[in-house]
């Protein structure tokens, strides 16, 4: 933890001194996510044009996700859990507008600018990270019952698994095994309000993310990987959607 605290305060002075980055996004890497952390990072993104800290524009609506979800059956509800600036859920929401779309993000900037964006969107501020909380514990979504897909896309390796800092997790393999645990009880809990499928980008093949989706059975197709949801269990809907058992 000392290590961390000394890291935190050089990166500080050399931001504070130098004007390195306005972009702040090693805040995430270093500590654990809280909504201040990323009010901050997209606040001074906000500076940078409407693209915000990463540069976004309308590449993203030819993501591997909306390709997939272009060639699925059509849905009724989706949930997309970190909308970002709200490209993909807006263009989600265009291709199937009879369906109900929805989004959260863990930063109100990015709450707010996912609801400009798309209008008939539902969209809410939700720290997906609340969802490895220890077992026995209630930990509700912002929106009430299931969706027939969810969507997860360039965010996970942000998350502080079983409280180890993203930075951390990444250089170390034995961390990532540890924290594994935390991971299924997250998947756990979104899979329970998903009927057919959890989306997953591949974030940039990073090890942690890729340590996890694969350890805990996903598949790779189209680009994005895949985990069956359960809420359909009991109707025989569960995981259906492309052809995958």
């Amino acid at each position: 933890m000392a290590g961390v605290l000394v890291m935190y305060a050089l990166l500080v002075q050399l931001e504070d001194s130098f004007h390195l980055s306005t972009k702040r996004t090693w805040l995430a890497h270093v500590l654990a996510q809280s909504p201040e952390i990323w009010d901050n990072i997209h606040e001074e993104g906000q500076k940078l044009g409407e693209g915000g800290v990463w540069g976004y524009d309308l590449r993203l609506k030819d993501k591997p996700s909306v390709r997939f979800l272009q060639t699925a059956p059509k849905y009724d509800r989706l949930a997309d859990m970190s909308s970002s600036i709200g490209i993909v859920l807006s263009t989600l929401q265009e291709l199937n507008p009879a369906a109900d779309h929805f989004g959260s993000d863990i930063s109100r900037v990015m709450v707010n600018q996912t609801k400009q964006r798309c209008k008939k969107c539902l969209v809410a501020q939700f720290d997906l990270g609340n969802f490895q909380r220890p077992a026995g514990e209630v930990v509700p979504y912002v929106f009430p019952g299931t969706f027939d897909y969810v969507l997860v896309e360039d965010v996970l390796y942000y998350i502080a698994w079983g409280g180890w800092p993203p930075f951390l997790l990444r250089i170390c393999e034995p961390c990532r095994r540890m924290a594994l645990t935390h991971q299924r009880r997250w998947m756990q809990r979104v899979k329970a309000i998903t009927r057919r499928k959890v989306i997953f980008s591949d974030h940039q093949k990073n090890p942690i993310v890729v340590d996890m989706l694969m350890g805990l059975g996903a598949t790779f197709q189209q680009g994005v990987y895949l985990i069956n949801g359960t809420a359909g269990v009991g109707d025989g809907t569960a995981g259906v959607g492309d052809g995958q058992e």
